[in-house]
């Protein structure tokens, strides 16, 4: 067999006290040719597979790396901007201008 540049042998037994007219006619070749290129597939698609299931263990890394860089990205951007409006706070609040509980208000007598 020759797939996608695997290659192999398959070796098919007959019985041996068969018919050879019978086990070489073109109906029987074919379906030996046939049978070959199958399993042959079968054989080449194991290590696109092993490379599929590499691939698949190696993304969900990369995806957790890139995802780490943009969050601490965002970190890094909202530090400055949390501190200038920290700065740009008032501090002359009173505590007159404090909130109070209208209902601590309302049950005054």
């Amino acid at each position: 067999y020759d797939i996608h540049g695997s290659r192999g042998i398959i070796i098919f037994f007959a019985n041996p006290h068969m018919n050879h007219k019978i086990l070489r006619c073109d109906t029987n070749s074919r379906l030996i040719q046939f049978a070959s290129q199958l399993i042959g597939a079968s054989v080449a698609v194991h290590e696109p597979l092993r490379e599929a299931e590499l691939m698949k263990s190696v993304r969900p890394v990369q995806n957790w790396r890139r995802l780490r860089t943009k969050i601490m990205a965002f970190i890094r951007f909202q530090r400055p901007l949390m501190k200038k409006r920290r700065r740009d706070r008032s501090n002359s609040f009173s505590p007159q201008m404090r909130r109070s509980n209208s209902f601590h208000l309302g049950l005054r007598k």
